[in-house]
């Protein structure tokens, strides 16, 4: 079900979100992970090193963390919006 998919994870960054991430890398394939979060730092330290998950290197390239925030401004909000809708291929 999770193999060949898009998957958005709101909150990715999070004890669920970054269990959800190695559990689902390590046991599928998806086709793009795009990972949510308000919090710059953890998406940094959730970095993932190559070797780390094989059968997943080649979708890294395509990962996406768009950081969210309560003060986001309305051109911060339109923009994570695009760039949400491109990473999903939306038209």
């Amino acid at each position: 079900m999770l193999s060949n998919s898009t998957i958005l994870i709101t909150g990715g960054t999070g004890s669920f979100g970054h269990a959800f991430v190695n559990m689902t890398l390590e046991r599928h394939s998806p086709k793009k992970i795009i990972i949510l979060s308000r919090d710059e730092i953890k998406q940094w330290e959730m970095g993932f090193g190559p070797g780390q998950f094989p059968n997943a290197e080649d979708y890294y390239a395509e990962a996406i963390s768009i950081p969210i925030y309560a003060g986001l401004s309305d051109d911060g909000q339109k923009r994570v919006i695009e760039e949400v809708a491109k990473a999903m291929e939306i038209h």
